[in-house]
C-alpha cells in the first residue's frame, strides 16, 4: 500500500517539511483568529521530535501507525494505539517517536497555536511533491540540518531537553 502523500492539488504555503515530517496544515492560527492550529503530521518510522517544552497545550489524535509519546518523565514513555487522544499540557516536558515499521499520522491541535509560526520559520515549504522524503525510511537525523531548528527555538519559546544518554531514548 502507497504511504506517501498523494497531493492532488498544491495548496500553496499548506505543506511543509519539519524535522523529516509531512505537515498537511488544516486550518492556520490566521484561519482560526489566533485561537488554534490543527494540521496533521505524517511520520516516518523512528521519527519524532527531541523532547522539548513549549507554551502551546497540544493534542495528539493518533490515525495510524505505533506511537510512543513521553510526557514529563524521560524514562518512562507509554505507547498509544491509533483511536487515542494524548493532551500535553503548556510547558510539560514531551516527546513522541514513531516506533513502527511504517508511517503513522496524526491529527494535532494546539492552542492557541503560536507553536505554527516556529514550524513555519524552521520547516521546508512543499512546492512539489518531489519535496517530500521518503515517508517509509527512517529520517537520517545524522546528515539533517537542525542548526535552524535549535537556533530559532528561544525565540519561539521552544526549549529542547535533552536526555541523559543512558536512558536510551531515539537511539
Amino acid at each position: 500500500m502507497e504511504k506517501q502523500p498523494q497531493l492532488q492539488r498544491m495548496d500553496p504555503g499548506k505543506q511543509l517539511i519539519v524535522f523529516g515530517h509531512f505537515f498537511n496544515l488544516l486550518v492556520t492560527g490566521e484561519e482560526s483568529g489566533g485561537r488554534y492550529f490543527i494540521y496533521e503530521d505524517m511520520v516516518p518510522p523512528g521519527g519524532g521530535p527531541p523532547p522539548h517544552t513549549h507554551p502551546d497545550e497540544e493534542l495528539f489524535y493518533i490515525i495510524e501507525g505505533e506511537f510512543e509519546f513521553i510526557l514529563n518523565e524521560l524514562d518512562k514513555p507509554f505507547r498509544v494505539p491509533p483511536g487515542q487522544l494524548v493532551k500535553i499540557p503548556s510547558m510539560a516536558v514531551h516527546t513522541f517517536k514513531n516506533v513502527g515499521k511504517e508511517m503513522g499520522r496524526t491529527l494535532t491541535l494546539l492552542l492557541p497555536g503560536d507553536l505554527e509560526k516556529y514550524y513555519r520559520a524552521i520547516g521546508k515549504v512543499v512546492s512539489s511533491p518531489d519535496d517530500i522524503p521518503d515517508l517509509s525510511a527512517v529520517p537520517d537525523y545524522q546528515n539533517m540540518d537542525l542548526s535552524q531548528a535549535f537556533s530559532l527555538a528561544p525565540e519561539h519559546k521552544v526549549e529542547f531537553v535533552f536526555p541523559r544518554q543512558e536512558i536510551g531514548i531515539f537511539e
